[in-house]
C-alpha cells in the first residue's frame, strides 16, 4: 500500500515539473512575441492632451467662463453647459460665446468634437415648483440656433442638401450638377444624359420609371449653395480638425457670430443646452487603430 502510493506521489511529481516547465516554455515564448512585436513597432511615445475652454466674450474681452447646467442646489448635469438665448444684453448670450481647445500634447496629434445641442424650456408653477421641458428640434430650430465654427475643421455630415441654381439644374453642396432642368418638373440625369427624374408634390425629386422612387427629399433642396451648406453643417456626427497639432496651442472652435447675423432673441424661459465631447488621438496609427479610419473623411491620407 505504501510503496503504491509513493510510486503516485512519484508520478505527480513528474507531472507537475512537465506541466512547471511547459508553462515556463510558453510564458518565455510570451513574453518573447511581445517583445519582437513592440522591437517591430516603430512609434513616438508621448502625450496626448486636449481639453476645452468654454466662456463668453463680447469681442473686446472675456466676459465670463460657461457654467454647466444646475438642476438642484448644488446638483450639476456634468459636461452641459447653460447658454442664454433670451436676453441679448446678457454676458452668457449665445452671440457671445467661444470655444477653444486647448492643446497640449508633445506628439502629433488629431482631434476631433462633437457638439450636443438641446433647445429647453423652465418656468415656475403657482407653487413653486419648477419644470424643465426638452423643446423638439426640428429643421426651423436647428437653424435657429446655428453656431459659426472656426477654420480648418471639417464637418463630417450625415445629411446631404442640395440646391437650385440660376438655370433650375440641382447641384450639391458642393457646386456639382447633378440633375439638369429639362422643363417645369422635369429632370434629366447629368452625367448619363438618360434617365428622367420629376419633381413631385411637396418639391420631392422622383424617379419617372419607378413610381414613389424617392431620390431627395424636398426639404434638402435648397434655395443657394451656401443654405445648402449650412444645412449639412446642422446636421453632423463629428467635426474634424483636419491637421494633426504637436505644439502647445489652442484652437478656435466655435468663434464670434458674422457681423451679418442677428441672433435676436427667444421668449423668457428658453436656453440652449449644450453638452460637447473631444476625443484626440496620436497622428501615427491612432485615426486608424482607435477610430477605425482608414483616412481622412475630408479625403487624402493621415
Amino acid at each position: 500500500m505504501f510503496e503504491r502510493t509513493r510510486k503516485q506521489y512519484i508520478f505527480s511529481l513528474i507531472l507537475l515539473v512537465l506541466a512547471i516547465s511547459s508553462f515556463v516554455f510558453v510564458t518565455y515564448a510570451w513574453f518573447t512575441t511581445r517583445l519582437e512585436q513592440n522591437i517591430d513597432y516603430e512609434t513616438d511615445m508621448g502625450v496626448v492632451d486636449v481639453e476645452l475652454d468654454i466662456y463668453f466674450h463680447d469681442g473686446s474681452s472675456r466676459l465670463m467662463s460657461a457654467s454647466q447646467v444646475e438642476i438642484a442646489p448644488g446638483v450639476y448635469k456634468p459636461g452641459v453647459y447653460l447658454v442664454n438665448i433670451d436676453n441679448e444684453t446678457a454676458d452668457d448670450f449665445i452671440e457671445n460665446l467661444r470655444i477653444d481647445v486647448a492643446v497640449q500634447s508633445n506628439v502629433p496629434t488629431y482631434f476631433r468634437v462633437k457638439i450636443y445641442k438641446q433647445l429647453t424650456l423652465t418656468y415656475t408653477d403657482y407653487l413653486g415648483g419648477v419644470t424643465e421641458l426638452s423643446v423638439y428640434m426640428n429643421d426651423d430650430i436647428m437653424r435657429e440656433l446655428t453656431l459659426f465654427y472656426g477654420s480648418n475643421w471639417y464637418i463630417d455630415s450625415y445629411e446631404t442638401a442640395y440646391y437650385y441654381d440660376i438655370n433650375n439644374d440641382i447641384r450639391d453642396s458642393s457646386g456639382t450638377v447633378l440633375y439638369e432642368f429639362v422643363s417645369t418638373g422635369v429632370y434629366t440625369d447629368a452625367a448619363t444624359q438618360t434617365e428622367d427624374f420629376y419633381i413631385k408634390s411637396a418639391g420631392n425629386l422622383e424617379d419617372a420609371d419607378v413610381d414613389g422612387n424617392l431620390v431627395i427629399r424636398g426639404s434638402n433642396i435648397l434655395n443657394s449653395q451656401d443654405e445648402a451648406i449650412a444645412y449639412e453643417s446642422r446636421y453632423f456626427n463629428y467635426i474634424y480638425y483636419q491637421s494633426s497639432v504637436n505644439t502647445l496651442t489652442t484652437i478656435p472652435l466655435i468663434v464670434a457670430f458674422p457681423p451679418t447675423v442677428n441672433f435676436g432673441s427667444y421668449p423668457d424661459g428658453y436656453s440652449l443646452q449644450i453638452g460637447i465631447t473631444v476625443e484626440a488621438v496620436q497622428a501615427l496609427g491612432g485615426p486608424e487603430n482607435v477610430w477605425g479610419l482608414a483616412t481622412p473623411p475630408w479625403g487624402g491620407s493621415w
